[in-house]
This record gives C-alpha cells, sequence and structure tokens, in this order.
C-alpha cells in the first residue's frame, strides 16, 4: 500500500491558502468582544493606553521643537538694552538694534 505525497509547492500553497482561516476564529472573537465593548460605551471602544500616548506625542513635538530651535540659534550673539527704563537681555538682530525678549518679541531700543 503506498500512500500519494503532496508535491511540496502545493502543499505551501494549500497552507497559504489555508492561513486566513485558521486566524478567522481568533478575529472574530476580536470583532466580537469590540462590538460588546462598544456597544457598552457609545460605539466608541479607546483603547486604555491613548492618553499616555497623547502624552507622549505632546512631549515629543516640544522636544524637537525646543531641541530645532537650540539647534537653529546656537551660538548667536546675546546682549542687552534699555527699553522704557527696563532692561531687556536676549538675542540681538542682525542690525544688533533689536533684541528679542523672554516674551518672544522683538524689542528695539
Amino acid at each position: 500500500l503506498r500512500l500519494q505525497s503532496i508535491p511540496p509547492p502545493a502543499a505551501a500553497a494549500s497552507a497559504l491558502a489555508l492561513s486566513p482561516l485558521v486566524a478567522a476564529p481568533a478575529f472574530a472573537d476580536v470583532v466580537h468582544q469590540a462590538t460588546m465593548a462598544s456597544k457598552a460605551h457609545g460605539d466608541v471602544v479607546l483603547h486604555p493606553d491613548l492618553g499616555a500616548a497623547a502624552i507622549g506625542l505632546v512631549a515629543g513635538v516640544v522636544f524637537v521643537g525646543a531641541a530645532s530651535n537650540a539647534a537653529l540659534h546656537y551660538g548667536d550673539d546675546e546682549g542687552c538694552l534699555i527699553h522704557e527704563q527696563h532692561e531687556i537681555c536676549g538675542r540681538l538682530s542682525e542690525g544688533g538694534e533689536c533684541v528679542l525678549s523672554k516674551t518672544g518679541q522683538w524689542v528695539c531700543a
């Protein structure tokens, strides 16, 4: 008695064809649980780590912005001027007649 074997390429092709069907019950369970969760919470499903992800995104954007600003203005000339009887110090403009104040506005003498 001799059993016929499936040639290896055909076996691989049949396994590839069946692979979506193997995961189908697990996927159906995930969809079912998500549907139950969405019905209990007004059809909105939020991942528990959404808040941490949002905080991380904002912190990353702030860090990249601050690092870019520091890198772009590294070594710029700084100086002080008297404006309305107050000394204001900061980065000088190209002409040297204005200073970038701590509030981010240019103040000229």
